[in-house]
């Protein structure tokens, strides 16, 4: 129920103002307030249970500008925790007249236990007469801000701290004790709003997902899937955000780009994952959006390996407008190794940590948030958060919308009035891990951008600001990180990725065999693994055994020893393809002994899921037995099969031996044949002297079976005994004996 406001009835004005000065001396003791404080409060712990026997809430405050004129309403709401009745309960609107100068002071005030003072009542209220253990109320204050007799003019604005608080009887407490109080902040503006130099306010928050594995779809969708529901960590963080165009992502491709690359779902993740990032890309139109490494590689953990992180994929062109020059290393402080390897990758601005590069405590006033740091490699820029609104923004010291952004206005009223006519702009981000209440985070992000004295700037604004000359804490020189990948691991991820890579040159689609182990190499350098190493040494495990079977696709085929006969031959290697696309490879050998020499290496196409024969050809210079290694090998000369051998019986003095042989048979063979034909004589078979003299002057010749023998000898023999004698021109010679 609301109770009636009821106005306290005031005492003489001198008892007042006495009053007065008393409750100011005693809130300045109790606060102990210095007159010059560094700027940068201590980061206030998260918000805890109260104990109190009465929960007060801050339902809403109203005006949140409170000017003069203007009518004070606060609405808030009373619970009795306890499970004792309250009887004659009292609600109290108290005001602290004193306005805080810095920030120290000003976190002071809602750490006070209940038993501090609270400031001056300006309203009492009764509530129902008992209010029953477990019951809630709720009570409403209206109160006339000149009433509140605050200063006026530039010294008088600022905020103060205000108190609801609550008293009854109980069974174990007296009704003069504070059964619970709500401290929260009164921003009193007493002057023209040109006349406020505003702060500028930047605000980034990481959007990247769980640790996932894209070689085990099934054991990592539900974690994403969980991460982008309804109700999900990453809905929860576009959900507080995507309202307010000035606030920018830090995002990771990797659970968006399937989207943004063809509006297709990606078979590995759920329906809320795709349907969450189609949202998450139309919001993000109109923002400063900064992609991340794909998987959001953790690259402290290859900072302090000393190795260079893999090359940055080109973004699909659904986010070509996102920028790629940010970095955001998961480390308390940034260290010079991880400043050095962002400048080397052109990314020349850094995000640090809150709290890190802390100005110096003698600063008197809250600087812009940039940082210039020299490297080795070149000049980055680190973007410097804010430690206390920072804080404020992930885990509010106050759980209700209205007090969240009170808070978060009233410190920047502070922080305005530190430098009042110099613009200066600071940075508030948000963990890996933020999971917000989107009603407590909205209030805070509207607040910003509803006084006079901020407004809501993208993060690009910051960045073109002026770097100021301050004096800051340096970088770490190292810094070891729990449950970041090792040196060792990143070493082995790489080598790993590079067997693949070259392996692949064998194949026209290489990409089809390197995308999902370089998906699967980048995944798990995950910052997010951290939280689960257990998990991450799963996914290196899978990854070793994909890569292992993508590699071991081309083999040499089991074969028996040959036995080499002559100096030059050719051995046939038979190679085969286990994958779904031919493979072009160079069969080389390499024999261990210098009997044998290989020849040139051969290349030869292996169709997809078949067999093919490699004929390479060998020379022998000796005889022996040799091993020979068959190598088989990309286009560029890498080794891309498992080593292979066979047995060469080289017996190339065989072929020299037979070849003697046969030669001496032929020589044996022709001499015998001239032996038989010396001593064989003449053939019956073969013509006579006569026969050939007849031949050849054109005589017939009768044939032998037609001729007397006995006629035959008797035309010869006158012939042989007496020839007629001829002179040199054919005429008969005359015979001696006619003369």
């Amino acid at each position: 129920m609301t109770a009636l406001v009821r106005p306290i009835r005031r005492a003489g004005a001198s008892i007042v103002g006495v009053l007065a000065v008393l409750a100011m001396a005693l809130i300045l003791t109790s606060l102990g307030a210095p007159l010059a404080l560094p700027a940068a409060a201590a980061v206030p712990e998260p918000a805890v249970t109260s104990t109190a026997p009465v929960a007060v809430r801050l339902l809403s405050l109203s005006p949140e500008v409170t000017r003069p004129g203007d009518t004070l309403t606060v609405v808030a709401q009373i619970e009795n925790t306890t499970t004792t009745d309250i009887t004659s309960p009292v609600a109290k609107l108290s005001v602290s007249k004193y306005r805080y100068s810095t920030r120290v002071a000003f976190a002071g005030w809602e750490d006070l236990p209940e038993s501090a003072p609270v400031g001056t009542t300006v309203q009492a209220l009764p509530l129902p007469d008992t209010l029953a253990a477990g019951a809630t109320t709720t009570i409403t204050f209206s109160v006339e801000a000149d009433s509140l007799t605050l200063m006026g003019g530039q010294v008088g604005w600022g905020p103060r701290g205000i108190a609801v608080s609550v008293t009854g009887e109980g069974t174990s407490y007296p009704a003069t004790t504070p059964l619970g109080v709500l401290r929260t902040y009164l921003v009193w503006f007493p002057v023209a709003d040109e006349e406020i130099t505003p702060v500028d306010v930047s605000v980034l928050v990481p959007v990247v997902g769980p640790a996932f594995d894209p070689l085990d779809p099934v054991g990592s969708t539900p974690g994403l899937g969980e991460a982008t529901d309804k109700t999900g960590r990453l809905s929860k963080v576009v959900a507080s955000t995507e309202e307010f165009p000035a606030v920018a992502w830090a995002v990771d491709p990797a659970i968006v780009s399937a989207v943004a690359r063809d509006g297709a779902d990606e078979p590995a993740t759920s329906p809320a994952a795709t349907a969450w990032a189609r949202h998450t890309l139309a919001a993000s139109g109109g923002r400063d959006v900064f992609a991340l490494p794909t998987f959001d590689q953790d690259w402290s953990a290859f900072a302090a390996a000393g190795i260079s992180p893999p090359q940055r994929e080109e973004l699909p062109t659904g986010l070509s407008t996102w920028r790629t020059d940010l970095a955001w290393p998961a480390q308390a402080v940034p260290t010079t190794s991880v400043l050095r390897l962002a400048a080397s990758a052109g990314t020349p601005l850094v995000v640090a940590a809150p709290g890190a590069l802390q100005p110096d405590p003698e600063l008197t006033y809250t600087p812009t948030g940039l940082a210039s740091l020299a490297t080795s490699s070149g000049t980055v820029t680190a973007l410097v958060p804010d430690a206390v609104l920072s804080s404020q923004l992930a885990a509010p010291t106050q759980t209700s919308p209205a007090a969240a952004r009170q808070r978060m206005v009233a410190e920047l009223a502070i922080i305005s009035r530190e430098r009042p006519a110099e613009v200066r702009s600071i940075l508030l981000t948000a963990p890996r891990s933020w999971t917000p209440t989107p009603e407590i985070a909205q209030a805070q992000l509207g607040g910003i951008d509803g006084v006079p004295w901020a407004r809501l700037m993208p993060v690009s604004t910051l960045i073109d600001a002026p770097v100021p000359d301050v004096a800051r804490s340096s970088p770490e020189t190292s810094s070891t990180v729990q449950g970041a990948l090792t040196r060792d691991e990143l070493a082995s991820l790489e080598a790993t990725r590079a067997a693949v890579e070259h392996f692949a040159q064998v194949v026209p689609d290489p990409a089809a065999l390197t995308t999902p182990v370089d998906a699967a190499a980048l995944a798990a350098t995950s910052v997010a693994w951290r939280n689960d190493p257990a998990g991450r040494t799963a996914a290196i495990d899978r990854l070793t055994a994909e890569a292992d079977d993508v590699t071991s696709s081309i083999s040499v085929v089991s074969q028996s020893d040959f036995t080499l006969i002559s100096t030059g031959s050719s051995l046939p290697i038979t190679v085969h393809n286990a994958l779904d696309q031919p493979a072009t490879v160079t069969v080389q050998l390499k024999p261990d002994d210098p009997r044998l020499v290989a020849e040139a290496p051969v290349t030869v196409v292996v169709p997809a899921g078949s067999d093919a024969s490699a004929k390479v050809k060998v020379r022998a210079v000796g005889r022996g037995n040799v091993t020979v290694y068959i190598q088989i090998l990309s286009p560029d000369g890498t080794l891309i099969a498992s080593p292979a051998s066979i047995g060469v019986r080289v017996r190339a003095d065989w072929e020299n031996l037979g070849t003697a042989i046969f030669a001496g048979l032929l020589v044996v063979l022709l001499g015998v044949g001239i032996w038989r034909t010396i001593h064989r004589g003449r053939s019956d078979r073969r013509a006579s002297a006569a026969v050939v003299e007849q031949l050849e002057n054109g005589d017939t010749v009768e044939p032998a079976d037609r001729i007397d023998p006995v006629a035959s000898v008797e035309s010869i023999e006158p012939a042989l005994a007496d020839p007629e004698p001829s002179s040199e021109d054919g005429e008969p010679r005359e015979h001696p004996h006619e003369r």
